[in-house]
């Protein structure tokens, strides 16, 4: 079974149990990261809420592990956005992490960090424009039409607090920005940059 968002209020708590607790192990364990991993690709539209909460039941070093994990296994797989797991893996970057949350990675994973948040943004719009409650909508605009263009603002850059403040060399970072990026990722770490 995927992950659903419309799942049964049981199925949603024994997924939230297994999510924290897997088969063996205790909450998050680092032996279920790899699984946990694995399972955020069969995220669908309209299941992000669910796998949020589990998520921000971690602990932070395991968030990081956890998304550390799921970048390499976009690598590997060569997907990202709707292909990783419906934009799942952007709703997990949160913008307002402080500075030892970005210093735990490297320029690359930084680089599909901020992709990954882009395009699950692009994927919000859709969800503004056709109405949330109409989530086969958002899907078919989403493969008709792709994702609009944001406007990237200093808004968006001040939202990064940590990041900037966390010394990561942004030039580096953009170095990493390539094929399978969201094409604005550069865009954004500009107006970064602009601010430090």
């Amino acid at each position: 079974m995927g992950w659903g968002g419309y799942l049964p209020r049981r199925e949603k708590s024994n997924f939230l149990s297994s999510f924290l607790n897997g088969p063996n192990e205790g909450a998050g364990s680092d032996a279920n990261r790899g699984t946990l991993a694995e399972r955020l690709f069969e995220a669908t539209l309209g299941s992000h809420y669910i796998n949020l909460a589990a998520y921000r039941l971690l602990t932070p070093d395991r968030r990081i592990g956890l998304l550390k994990d799921v970048l390499a296994l976009c690598r590997e797989k060569g997907v990202t956005g709707y292909q990783a797991g419906a934009f799942v893996i952007g709703s997990l970057v949160e913008p307002g992490a402080e500075a030892a949350f970005w210093t735990a990675f490297e320029p690359r994973e930084i680089a599909g960090l901020l992709s990954e948040r882009l395009l699950h943004q692009k994927y919000l719009n859709v969800l503004d424009a056709v109405g949330e409650q109409r989530v086969n909508r958002a899907r078919s605009v989403i493969l008709a039409q792709g994702l609009a263009a944001v406007q990237i603002h200093r808004g968006w850059a001040v939202e990064f607090e940590g990041l900037r403040s966390s010394g990561v060399d942004f030039d580096e970072v953009r170095r990493h920005v390539g094929e399978g990026y969201d094409p604005q990722t550069a865009e954004l770490l500009d107006a970064l940059k602009r601010l430090l």
